[in-house]
């Protein structure tokens, strides 16, 4: 995998996350509503499009309102994750609750610096 798959190999990983996500969106009817081909939305998803146009990446960013360095440098579906839990933590939690799983998670933090399986940027 060259660098700039590396850095770049969300998009295909995120199409396929949000349209699954939206109830009834085939590629066939992404596709009709963005002006392109099934055949283009099938192939950026299962990543067998060499270099998908900019116009076809800015177009499916757009499509589902995520910018489009998010879209290709971030795994969307842990991103989301992370801010619903985020939220839960903020409204849901007493403030007792939220001092109790800081605690637990800088415990977990110095016990993995500790064993060396502490990897600070993924």
């Amino acid at each position: 995998m060259t660098k700039l798959e590396k850095k770049y190999g969300w998009f295909a990983h995120n199409l396929r996350e949000l349209r699954a996500a939206e109830d009834g969106l085939t590629q066939g009817k992404m596709a009709g509503e963005l002006g392109m081909s099934t055949a283009t939305i099938q192939h950026i998803e299962d990543g067998t499009s060499k270099s998908p146009g900019v116009f076809h990446l800015c177009a499916i960013a757009d499509y589902f309102s995520v910018p489009i360095g998010d879209f290709l440098q971030k795994d969307l579906a842990v991103t989301d994750e992370l801010e619903r839990t985020i939220a839960f933590v903020r409204e849901e939690m007493t403030r007792e609750e939220r001092v109790q799983l800081y605690g637990s998670v800088d415990a977990l933090r110095k016990a993995k610096r500790k064993s060396g399986h502490y990897r600070r940027n993924d």
